[in-house]
């Protein structure tokens, strides 16, 4: 995304250093911890959710906007607040003279419809203390100017849900918010997963703690929602996931709090999106033949989205690539990485001997980031479990990190000095590219790097790789 968002977040994090998509969207969770009134708030929320799916996730209508080339953008569509309920939208639709002509279908749109975006509200963000951040103070000059500057920037990006989605959340597909989010800008109009832990980071060192910890709870009560937060902030992002970050968002507001209410809770809402990306029901969770040694496995995590139709916010550009559920499915599994789509997904070039978008090969690989991130997640929350005194959580997750980064070993470090790469899932082997994926794993500060770094238990290097 190229956007003032993407400035604000990298700058000031270097200043501090069909059936399927049904099933995913309103899939109701069984929750170990009752939740009370909350919870019912949730079940409607989710039966809200499940009818406008009806329209901005699948269907005719959907189908129909899109091929039809209403709209250059095809977020567009999906974007636009309904003026009646879906059932009432989908009626008028369907008595629409047929075949549909381009104009009866834009007047229709245009009557039924509001305009994209307008789900969502700028937010008055106060004024941070930036008279008291010490690493402002330690600044001088052109350096401190623009740093100050930088930092007034997040008033730009601050929203709202507007209040229709409280009164009418099923005439939407925006996620309601209980909290103030940060939005990329431009054409992305609601939060997204992964791109929060940099800026949860970002309002923290800008004297924003508050607003970052109500980014963070926003995230904590999709997961009561879905059973796992959503790629994006709007209903048709429900099929999919993003890197898991979430914990490290709130070890970021614990840290920078010692509000230990709000870890204690939010341990309890960790709990069930882990158990989203450990249980085999969700396909994210694979058993990796370890090489040379024969009916050895390991089992490590991939990215894998059981929906394969075109997505909603890109259906056209979808339907331009293939007609594929396959492709379709891997496409989806490349949005959920965060890195979309890169050489880095296709294990095979193609006839011509290039690549493109119908070579995916994304559920076909471990990626190394991905279980960096999960190996985090495992470690953070057994010291947070610690921090509260619960020894057995914490020994239960430091157990699994320990069996992660064993596995990370067997089968993704390779060479000497040692390498990690992403892995074929059915061979084991490594994939041929090395990638800026592999620097995860010293961010994940695996306590085995600096005792690998010069041996590995795959001493060959990598025989292919592509800087």
């Amino acid at each position: 995304m190229t956007s003032i968002y993407t400035m604000v977040v990298r700058c000031v994090g270097i200043l501090v250093s069909t059936a399927a998509t049904y099933y995913l969207a309103v899939r109701v969770i069984s929750h170990a911890n009752a939740l009370g009134e909350k919870d019912k708030d949730f079940e409607e929320w989710r039966q809200a959710y499940d009818r406008a799916c009806a329209v901005y996730c699948r269907g005719e209508l959907l189908d129909a906007v899109q091929r039809l080339k209403l709209f250059r953008d095809s977020k567009s569509f999906v974007d636009m607040p309904m003026k009646l309920d879906p059932e009432d939208i989908m009626a008028a639709f369907r008595s629409l003279p047929r075949p549909l002509l381009p104009q009866t279908l834009s007047d229709f749109v245009a009557e039924h419809f509001l305009q994209p975006g307008s789900d969502v509200i700028p937010y008055p963000l106060p004024s941070p203390e930036i008279v008291g951040l010490n690493w402002i103070e330690e600044l001088n000059g052109p350096a401190k100017s623009w740093a100050m500057d930088l930092i007034k920037k997040w008033a730009q990006l601050t929203r709202k849900t507007a209040p229709s989605v409280s009164k009418n959340p099923e005439r939407t597909s925006t996620l309601h918010r209980r909290h103030v989010f940060v939005v990329p800008g431009g054409r992305f109009r609601e939060s997204y997963y992964w791109d929060s832990y940099w800026i949860v980071k970002g309002l923290i060192i800008s004297g924003l703690g508050s607003i970052a910890k109500g980014v963070v709870k926003n995230l904590l009560d999709d997961v009561h929602k879905f059973g796992f937060v959503p790629n994006g902030g709007r209903i048709y992002y429900a099929t999919r996931s993003q890197p898991p970050l979430l914990c490290s968002m709130v070890r970021e507001v614990y840290e920078s709090s010692d509000d230990k209410e709000f870890l204690s809770s939010a341990l309890r809402t960790l709990e069930i999106e882990y158990s989203f990306w450990m249980s085999p029901a969700n396909s994210r969770v694979v058993a990796i033949p370890v090489p040379n040694i024969n009916g050895v496995t390991v089992e490590l995590n991939r990215y894998y989205s059981k929906d394969n139709t075109p997505r909603p916010e890109s259906y056209r550009e979808d339907l331009n690539t293939s007609e594929s559920p396959h492709i379709f499915r891997e496409i989806r599994s490349a949005a959920e990485s965060g890195w979309d789509f890169s050489s880095r997904w296709i294990l095979n070039k193609n006839q011509s001997g290039g690549y493109s978008l119908k070579d995916l090969a994304v559920t076909s690989l471990a990626p190394v980031d991905l279980n960096a991130f999960l190996y985090s997640m495992e470690s953070s929350m057994s010291h947070l479990y610690s921090v509260l005194g619960n020894t057995h959580a914490s020994g239960r997750f430091s157990k699994a990190a320990v069996r992660r980064k064993n596995a990370i070993m067997k089968v993704m470090a390779h060479g000497s000095p040692a390498r990690f790469f992403d892995v074929d899932i059915k061979t084991g082997k490594p994939s041929p590219y090395s990638t800026a994926a592999e620097y995860t794993i010293m961010w994940a500060v695996l306590p085995i790097l600096t005792l690998t770094l010069t041996s590995s238990p795959n001493p060959n290097p990598n025989p292919n790789p592509n800087p």
